[in-house]
């Protein structure tokens, strides 16, 4: 790496000392630098003197001063070093200054100014300040102890046995002696490894797992399993490697080459990554067989994943002379894994991915060399074998177990070890179990890597841990961009830009390349990242020149980070300061720089002081009262100070070629950006896998940072390059060893501590290295917590369940369907692979082989169904292929075993349908591969009618609301036969269809007359048509490929193939096609979540931006309130009505109401287009047309694939979208399926006595007793999800329509879910508070009337911005105005005063106060401005006028709007509770609620469940005495939290409410207050106490009524407005730290602040030591200490006893003791106490 990228020392003595020295230096900076300092932390507040810096390390950590000191100057002397430049080093009056590199480009991440204009009007062109706070916890890591030894694993190997064992018959009973000569080849082998430099040493856990392994395999009579789990980095590959390659050796030596050992990988990326790992041990141990001369024992390692089986390999792998000929591969996928599974010459080890591998059972070869030979199965990273992909994982392992088993001579049946692999998670060998098969209690034994084991004297090297906050208002995925830019530049080289050497693209320059990680795990983030990215860097289209003619020197915006390149140099004479300031010196002669010019920088290419530039808001400079600035640099420059200059990358304006872009030049010092997901795979030259990694960071131009609008030819300037950031979901989080990952940056990723820990584990792998994990948090409260607590998110040991949805029918059921076609192939039959054959007539050459393609299927079916008489299967044929499902599937339901065989044998028997031309499918399918089609035309006209005119009709039908069920069954004939193409069919059920149509539908009608018209021709089975229309012919060779292509195999869903295992087999997919086929398949959830027509999405295909279309023209409904799309024609089904009760349940609130009699459908298949955008070769590429008046806003395209087909040049962006719907549930009518819930029973125990107690129901937690009633678990909870329309941010609503009527787009399933029964004294007690006259005047007033306007559309017609407008209006007012109770300038202290003040005071409002408003909002013309006042004054028209109606239903409309609050404010909390216990990401749980029966209901938004629910349900809440009797009786590493601590956590009052409720008072921090919040309390008043003093605002309450007025407020300019905004956005009733995550609440975001709202909660929580079993830590510290010990009030207690025979009780009483403090003990809107106190829970159970 180049000196001056990132620092890192290779050196292991300098590393161990100075690494510790300067990570004390780092945390002496991080004190500097970290806080709430809201994007202005100043240089010269930043910078040190050694003297200072040696001060406070030695004092803070009692080291000796002298040793420090000559540390620190040998620190300061390396890294200042002018060619390195780690570190800046200057002279303030003769002392030398420092600040590191990392200090620096965190402080000035942490000060960034935005990218994009936040006024697009142009009026303010400033570039304001984006980030609110920083928090930088640098972390030194350590190595683990490396000092056992070769000969002491083979001792201990030893140990285990006799001296006499045999190994296992399936081991050729080979002696001990013999098996320990191959270990220590393996060992002896891989020390040769020039990483282990002659001295392979291992770790205590790492010894532990490789003699566990051996122990296991080399036993007898044993199917064991073990799980091994540690840490990154800490060597796991190589513990499994070495038994895996040992026991390969060892199957050799006795059966010859088999296939024995399978690696298995839940990513393409990781297997190749440790295929490339593990390959190089294979390479010594066969070197040291050569040398022997025992080369017939080679062993052979083959990786399959992503399509590399098919790779050559004419040698087996060796790095010296005479490796023997392997000569296998070359060929295509089937033939190439026969051979390396089965056959003759197999490789020993597989590494494959697991969605490879489980495609290869249908391949005989392949089970019959499993069968032969397999021995052990490895699965790396087992904890993401999570949820229904975990339950899919578990059967396959289940299924690989019966294929290896021998029915018919059982004495040949061999054992089958298996290590799971892992992060570290709550119970691990119960997750092994689940996923192996093999019982937790007697087989599986754990290998655990723990912290002591770590090495304090061996520094590895230093992760920073920052967290940056943006600011309230900040665009967050703007602000994720510039911070990529800001890190990713000021990491790098000065010379970065010359990552190829000579154009090649070698695996050396992708190891050598510097690179970063940007993590995010929502594909739509990815999305918008990468095309943002290449914005801030101006890589994309419309920032490029041509190399020659009037375009080469055009104007265009410069790179973000060269914004910040020496930005003095606008100014005269500024250049040469910056270059005295580059070296670390002032200049000589200062420059006058007058205070109108400090702020001032070049934007745009031809920039200039006095002509084009641009601004940034530097208030600093702008308040100062000096109106001219001397400058020498360093210190004294104003942008240093700031954070404007980026010091340590230096840019410069210099073109290049454009990679992949003839005749275009770009920017030369550019970070180049990739895309790195399931849907965009990286480009690489890489053809076994070798470094494989890397190349995740190489891609080719077009597809990475330098888009075209059109792809050429494959030309070699359209070769991959390297890219320097690849923006990644979690496919490279985990296993993934990349070289010199100097960065990780996350974004709405951490899903759990494990999920972090697993990112960030991805930086700094090379030992000495200076790496950096930077997140940007996201505004809910999760990311608050971990803001706040950095020590839980990095330091503390967390175990975290892996919930598996093992009882998923849907799963049980496709894996049935699976089982079928592995037995089929362990029987021989050969059906997967499709021959390459041209049709053959009687008499040629193969035509016995043509024929024959259609008896071999025949044959399968006849092999595992019974048929009638007409050859239809009827029933399962006999024992064996019913047994093999039974015990691959462990599904004893016989009557889904036999529907699995049955549909296999239907599926089968549609590849021997008839084509057109009279050729079998399965023959067709054969001549196609032959590149012969085979083709017979059709009647004239007939073509037209099948494809074109008939489907139109079809569909037009389909979508009718009609209830005639005789009618829906004649139409089910009718599709059949167009299904069939049978003409006299479909001629005579259209003519009854016309019959029984009692409306006289014209659809109906004109269908009848279409297939009237239709020519006698043969029946063509659907089939035929699908697979003609396979575009990738590649997918038409293989037999499951060619049933994953074709829809009509899912439509027997979940008895049908899957294209992945990510993917839910409950239901059809919905088919999404655009112009030129189908690109994607994707369930109805997120087709009702993320893209209904009219939504813009980056989720489908390879991640490119698609637009999802509808009828193409909008119509605008009677009240103007919103524009209907047409589905007219649209693949969609209709599925009934929704009834009277169900509208009731769901909420006025929503923007599109249903009406009675709606009609629901079901998507079937969307219709989408790519949008590139409306630039042209120079225009822009983020913009779209708009529509004209009344269409103003919708998206206009001239082809019909927007909203509206006239509109105006005038562009727009393109607006965010959200869908408008509603969730509505019911439990299960079936009481098995009902449970209460319990607190958690300890494994393999049962009650000590009949009767006696092994746990209690949860609802004894005392929080959870005091707000439920009951809680219930429902394994078979019905889920609506209805879909009503889509809001976009820039206003218009649309809603589908058919036949003009809005309809809703619906899914339902069935699910795992938990009901909460709120306690009917909580409602009461909660409407008692909401009706209270004295109830304090706040927001929540605010947001009711908001929800009671909005739910009124029919009187106020209005949307939710323009509510907020009003609502602004109403708090300035009653500011303003005064009576007999409230004075002026002072608001109103209860509700009743606030409504009597403003409506019944007889007061007007001022005239000019909506035009005011308005202009806040009006950002365009003054046509506009007027519009929106005018609004504005139309809805305090109407509100005036029916304000009685409120005013006397006060008490009963504030009830109702509390109660609907409180149960939707709880439902989120206690949904986003099972996803933090789940460690799921968003949108894997969700929850709707009922107002009627006051109830919550959770569940997992998958159908038949993911697992989350389940793993809450089992570890809902864990009392301390469980906790111990679990230890007792070996039921170990339960997970860190239960669920109800979770929900007791969340539910703690807002630590930002007291932050700031304390900040914002005159009075003194309280005692007690921690060192954290008195830092954040001091920095707050320094910034915000002048805000706050001239508004008067006196507490949180005041603050943010304040901040809705602030409209009205005498603010100068932009920069008042925006320090005002950020001084009043306290957390009064709620703030984005407490309100949870707007991606799992019900209500779309637009709604949320209606019908959301924490203070709620926090009224019916109040004070919880009122509640029992909470106390105050000091206040209460006597009657803590007197209870100290004492059994519970209820006396309750636990007796189990193991269930083993003979095993002793053991008795456990619930007893009250003083826990660790759990919270603050705080209420909202309590005066602020003298000292703060804390809560202690003194009981587990009531």
């Amino acid at each position: 790496m180049p000196e001056d990228s990132f620092l890192r020392f290779d050196d292991p003595e300098k590393r161990e000392r100075l690494l510790p020295i300067l990570h004390r230096l780092y945390e002496f900076e991080s004190e500097k630098i970290s806080g709430s300092h809201g994007g202005f932390k100043r240089f010269s507040q930043c910078i040190w003197t050694k003297e200072e810096a040696v001060n406070s390390i030695t004092e803070k950590h009692n080291l000796d001063v002298q040793d420090v000191g000559e540390k620190i100057e040998e620190l300061i002397q390396e890294m200042s070093d002018v060619e390195k430049r780690h570190m800046l080093r200057f002279k303030i009056k003769d002392v030398f200054h420092h600040i590191t590199r990392v200090a620096e480009m965190i402080r000035t991440t942490g000060n960034l100014h935005e990218y994009s204009d936040r006024d697009v009007s142009g009026q303010d062109s400033k570039k304001y300040r984006i980030f609110e706070g920083t928090r930088w916890e640098p972390r030194l890591r350590f190595s683990a102890k490396r000092e056992i030894t070769k000969q002491e694993i083979i001792q201990r190997v030893l140990d285990n046995f006799s001296s006499s064992h045999l190994l296992p018959k399936e081991m050729g009973n080979l002696s001990l002696a013999e098996a320990i000569t191959d270990l220590k080849r393996v060992l002896d082998s891989i020390e040769k490894l020039n990483k282990f430099n002659g001295n392979l040493k291992f770790t205590e856990f790492q010894a532990r797992a490789i003699v566990t392994a051996l122990r296991q395999s080399w036993a007898s009579d044993t199917n064991s399993s073990m799980v091994i789990t540690a840490g990154t980095g800490m060597g796991k590959t190589l513990s499994f490697a070495i038994p895996v390659i040992t026991d390969a050796l060892i199957a050799n030596r006795i059966e010859g080459r088999v296939c024995s050992q399978l690696l298995m990988y839940p990513r393409n990326a990781l297997a190749k990554d440790q295929f490339s790992e593990i390959q190089e041990y294979v390479k010594r141990v066969n070197n040291s067989l050569i040398r022997d001369g025992e080369e017939e024992r080679c062993l052979g390692i083959a990786i399959d994943a992503d399509g590399l089986i098919k790779n050559k390999k004419n040698l087996f792998p060796a790095t010296v002379n005479g490796s023997p000929t392997w000569n296998v591969g070359n060929k295509n996928v089937f033939e190439s894994a026969s051979e390396l599974y089965g056959k003759t010459k197999p490789a020993s080890i597989i590494a494959c991915s697991i969605e490879s591998f489980r495609r290869r059972l249908r391949y005989p070869e392949v089970v019959s060399g499993l069968k032969k030979g397999l021995r052990r199965i490895v699965f790396d990273e087992i904890h993401l074998s999570s949820g229904t992909q975990g339950a899919h994982h578990s059967k396959l392992v289940s299924r690989c177990r019966q294929l290896i088993f021998d029915f018919d001579n059982r004495e040949r049946n061999k054992n089958m070890n298996f290590i799971g692999v892992s992060a570290t998670i709550a119970k691990p060998r119960y997750h092994v179990s689940k996923i192996s098969g093999v019982p937790a209690s007697v087989f599986v034994d754990h290998v655990d890597a723990s912290s002591e084991e770590m090495d304090n004297n061996a520094p590895l090297g230093i992760l920073h841990h920052i967290l940056v906050r943006p600011r309230v208002g900040t665009p967050t995925n703007g602000a994720l961009v510039d911070l990529t830019s800001a890190v990713t530049h000021q990491r790098r080289s000065r010379n970065f830009h010359e990552r190829e050497s000579g154009g090649t693209q070698a695996p050396q320059i992708m190891e050598k390349l510097q690179k970063t990680i940007g993590f995010a795990d929502s594909h739509e983030v990815v999305g918008t990242w990468h095309s943002l990215l290449r914005d801030n860097e101006s890589t994309g289209r419309d920032k490029r020149r041509t190399i020659s003619g009037p375009h080469q020197n055009r104007r265009v915006r410069r790179p973000y980070a060269h914004w910040h390149e020496r930005p003095l140099q606008i100014q005269t004479d500024g250049a040469s300061v910056c270059e005295s300031c580059q070296n670390m010196n002032h200049h000589s002669n200062p420059i006058n720089i007058s205070k109108d010019d400090i702020n001032k920088f070049i934007e745009f290419t031809d920039g200039n002081l006095n002509g084009e530039h641009s601004r940034w808001n530097i208030p600093l400079y702008e308040n100062d009262e000096r109106e001219s600035f001397n400058v020498t640099g360093l210190e004294t420059c104003p942008h240093l100070e700031v954070g404007t200059c980026w010091w340590f990358s230096p840019r410069e304006d210099t073109f290049e070629g454009r990679p992949g872009d003839l005749g275009y030049q770009s920017f030369q010092q550019v970070i180049r950006s990739s895309r790195y997901t399931g849907k965009t795979k990286p480009e690489s030259d890489s053809t076994d896998g070798k470094a494989s990694a890397n190349f995740a960071f190489s891609q080719k131009p077009r597809k990475g940072a330098y888009e075209r609008l059109l792809a050429r030819d494959e030309i070699d300037e359209d070769r991959p390059i390297p890219h320097d950031i690849a923006i990644a979901t979690p496919t490279l989080e985990v296993g993934v060893d990349m070289d010199n990952v100097s960065e990780v940056i996350t974004h709405k990723a951490i899903r759990n501590i494990s999920s972090y820990r697993q990112k960030v584990g991805r930086a700094g792998r090379e030992p000495g290295s200076d790496s950096v994990a930077i997140t940007m948090m996201a505004m809910g409260n999760s990311d608050f917590q971990h803001y706040r607590s950095m020590n839980r998110l990095i330091d503390t040991d967390i175990v975290d369940p892996v919930p598996i949805a093992v009882n998923n029918l849907s799963v049980k059921k496709n894996q049935a369907y699976e089982a079928v076609f592995d037995y089929l192939a362990k029987e021989g039959f050969d059906l997967e692979s499709i021959p390459t054959l041209q049709k053959q007539n009687v008499g040629e050459p193969r035509y016995s082989e043509w024929k024959g393609m259609g008896e071999n299927i025949r044959n399968a079916i006849k092999f595992i169904c019974e048929l009638d008489e007409n050859d239809e299967p009827v029933s399962i044929k006999g024992p064996k292929c019913d047994n093999h499902i039974l015990y691959a599937t462990g599904i004893e339901d016989n009557e889904i075993r036999e529907n699995a065989a049955i549909v296999v044998a239907k599926h089968l028997r549609m590849f021997l349908e008839k084509t057109l031309e009279g050729s079998q499918v399965i023959q067709w399918l054969a001549s196609m591969k032959a590149n012969r089609k085979l083709v017979a035309p059709l009647p004239e006209g007939n073509k037209e009618l099948w494809e074109d005119r008939i489907p139109q009709f079809l569909k037009a039908i389909k979508a009718t609301p009609m209830e005639n069920p005789d009618f829906w069954n004649c139409f089910k004939l009718v599709e059949e036969a167009f299904n069939e193409r049978d003409v006299e069919k479909i001629k005579k059920e259209s003519k009854k269809l016309k019959q029984l149509d009692q409306s006289n539908d014209s659809n109906v009608i004109i269908l009848e007359l279409l297939c009237n018209d239709l020519k006698p021709q043969m029946k063509e089975h659907e089939l035929c048509r699908q697979v003609e229309n396979i575009t990738d012919s590649a997918r038409r060779h293989y037999l499951s490929s060619v049933m994953e292509e074709c829809p009509i195999f899912r439509r027997d869903t979940p008895f049908s193939p899957l294209p992945t295992l990510f993917e839910n087999p409950h239901e059809t997919p919905v088919i999404v096609n655009t112009d030129w086929g189908s690109i994607d398949m994707i369930t109805n959830k997120e087709a009702l979540k993320y893209t209904l027509p009219g939504m813009w999405t980056h989720r489908l295909g390879r991640g490119q931006r698609f637009f999802v279309k509808h009828g193409g023209d909008v119509n605008i409904s009677d009240d103007e309130t919103f524009y209907r799309m047409q589905l007219d024609g649209q693949d969609i089904e209709h599925l009934g009505k929704l009834s009277d009760e169900e509208i009731e349940v769901i909420p006025e609130l929503m923007d599109l109401s249903p009406s009675t009699n709606i009609n629901l459908y079901k998507i079937i298949s969307l219709e989408v287009s790519y949008d590139n955008g409306g630039g042209g070769q120079f225009g822009a590429s983020n913009m779209i047309g708009t529509g004209r008046d009344p269409y103003k806003g919708l998206f206009f395209d001239n082809f019909g694939n927007g909203d509206v087909t006239l509109g105006i040049p005038n562009q727009m962006l393109r607006p965010r979208s959200h869908s408008i719907s509603w969730v509505l549930s019911e439990l299960s009518q079936v009481k098995e399926k009902l449970m209460q819930i319990e607190t958690y029973r300890v494994k393999n125990t049962i009650p000590a006595q009949e009767n006696t107690p092994q746990s209690f129901k949860v609802t004894e937690h005392p929080l959870l007793n005091t707000i439920f009633e009951d809680i219930i678990y429902d394994s078979d909870m019905k889920v609506k999800r209805i879909a009503f329309g889509v809001s976009r941010s820039n206003g218009p609503l649309l809603a589908p329509a058919v036949n003009h009527q809005n309809i809703g787009l619906v899914d339902e399933i069935s699910t795992n879910g938990i009901r909460f029964y709120l306690k009917n004294d909580i409602i009461q007690k909660l409407k008692e508070k909401a009706i209270d006259i004295n109830h304090p005047f706040d927001e929540r007033i605010l947001r009711m009337l908001g929800s009671w306007i909005l739910s009124r559309n029919d009187i106020f017609n209005t949307k939710s911005y323009r509510v907020k407008e009003y609502l602004e209006i109403l708090v300035q007012e009653s500011w303003r105005l005064s009576n007999n109770v409230t004075e002026a300038e002072e608001f109103p202290k209860t509700n009743k005063e606030f409504m009597n003040l403003l409506f019944r005071s007889g007061k007007s409002f001022e005239p000019s106060i909506f035009e005011r408003r308005a202009r806040r909002s009006s950002i365009t013309t003054d046509e506009q401005l007027s519009d929106i006042a005018d609004e504005l004054r139309g809805l305090h028209s109407r509100f005036t006028t029916y304000y009685n109606k409120i005013y006397e239903n006060f008490e009963e409309e504030i009830s109702n709007w509390y109660c609907s609050t409180l149960l939707n404010t709880l439902g989120l909390l206690m949904a986003e509770g099972v996803s933090e216990i789940a460690g799921v990401q968003g949108g894997s749980v969700a929850y709707t609620y009922n107002t009627d029966n006051l109830s919550i209901d959770v569940f997992d938004d998958d159908a038949e469940g993911n697992g989350s629910i389940e793993l809450a349900k089992e570890y809902f809440h864990i009392p301390i005495e469980i906790r111990e009797l679990a230890e007792h009786f070996g039921d170990m590493k339960l997970p860190s939290s239960s669920f109800s601590e979770i929900l007791e956590r969340r539910m703690q009052i807002c630590q930002e409410h007291i932050l700031h409720e304390i900040s914002i008072s005159k009075i003194s921090i309280p005692n007690r207050t921690p060192n954290w919040m008195k830092k954040e309390i001091t920095e707050l008043r320094g910034r915000y106490e002048k805000e706050w003093d001239k508004v008067g605002a006196r507490n949180t309450r005041e603050a943010r009524l304040h901040n809705l007025r602030k409209f009205s407020l005498d603010l100068e300019n932009r920069t008042d407005e925006l320090d005002y905004e950020m001084a009043l956005s306290l957390c009064s009733v709620e703030c984005p730290s407490c309100s949870g995550s707007g991606y799992t609440n019900l209500f779309p975001p637009h709604l949320e602040d209606f019908g959301t709202c924490r203070a709620v909660l926090d009224e019916i929580l109040g004070d919880w030591t009122e509640k029992l079993g909470y106390l105050k830590q000091f206040a209460d510290r006597n009657e803590l200490s007197l209870l100290s010990g004492e059994n519970v009030p209820s006396n309750r207690y636990v007796n189990i006893k193991s269930n083993k025979t003979n095993s002793l009780a053991s008795l456990k009483h619930f007893v009250q003791y003083p826990s660790p403090p759990i919270a603050y003990s705080w209420n909202r809107g309590m005066e602020i106490p003298n000292e703060i106190d804390f809560l202690v829970r003194h009981m587990e159970i009531i």
